[in-house]
């Protein structure tokens, strides 16, 4: 994985998945590079509420494939799409109900 930020450039990055003790080390060492907090994740393990945030509050800084990038982010809003319909009837009954739990 090569990863291009800004007149930032580190190349040859392993998974995320690989990297010795997680992502924490290349997480630690561009936050320090660039002086803001950074998070690594594989857009492709996360959950749909996780995947959705990213891609609607975070900030791209640089994308070497558009075509895969607009293909995840198309899966993200669809999958986000899909889950709100599948618990639209559980929100609703919590609605009528009052309470998560009942009463």
């Amino acid at each position: 994985m090569n990863l291009h930020l800004k007149g930032v450039s580190v190349k040859n990055l392993p998974p995320l998945s690989d990297s010795v003790g997680g992502s924490s080390s290349i997480t630690g060492d561009l936050a320090d590079i660039l002086g803001v907090e950074v998070n690594l994740v594989e857009i492709k393990t996360i959950d749909t509420v996780f995947s959705m945030q990213i891609f609607s509050e975070g900030k791209l800084l640089d994308c070497q494939d558009e075509n895969e990038f607009v293909k995840q982010q198309m899966k993200a809003y669809s999958m986000y799409v899909t889950l709100n319909e599948q618990r639209a009837e559980i929100f609703q009954n919590i609605n009528e109900r009052g309470s998560v739990f009942g009463e």
